[in-house]
């Protein structure tokens, strides 16, 4: 009982479900690159789904994560283009992660990437998409945690 755990009321659950897909599936599920039309839409993403959650009380702590997720840390991101600790730190840590989701994931343009290859990825845009920082305790946590999968009893 002691974990915060994030819920989401039931009356919110579809239009919050829905919403996912239809962003999930138009980026991640049409061969080929997007049109600027279509990658437009998907730059508002973080816009939308801030003022979705915006409405469910335990959602409110997640608004800027949500909202800035996609930053850069070069400044170059949507929706603001804010740069650096402008970004709440949360937002930097969940850039890292989602890159590195999207890297090794299977998309209809492309296979999946090795995870080496991902983490490669990662630290070729350490400090100009992604914060440094995140990466680095990225790349260390995933070290720590190769290192304790290497233990055997």
């Amino acid at each position: 009982m002691g974990r915060n755990v994030i819920t989401c009321p039931l009356d919110h659950r579809r239009p919050v479900e829905l919403f996912c897909w239809n962003f999930h599936t138009l980026s991640n599920s049409k061969p080929g690159s997007l049109t600027a039309k279509e990658f437009a839409v998907i730059r508002k993403h973080p816009l939308v789904g801030a003022s979705i959650l915006g409405s469910i009380p335990s959602m409110k702590a997640l608004l800027l994560v949500i909202l800035h997720h996609h930053e850069r840390f070069d400044g170059k991101g949507y929706p603001q283009g804010l740069e650096g600790d402008q970004i709440l730190l949360w937002a930097r840590m969940t850039a890292v992660v989602d890159t590195y989701h999207a890297l090794i994931s299977d998309r209809p343009y492309r296979q999946g990437f090795t995870p080496d290859k991902a983490l490669q990825v990662i630290q070729e845009v350490r400090g100009t998409q992604l914060c440094p920082k995140c990466v680095d305790v990225f790349l260390d946590l995933l070290s720590r945690r190769e290192k304790n999968l290497a233990v055997t009893p």
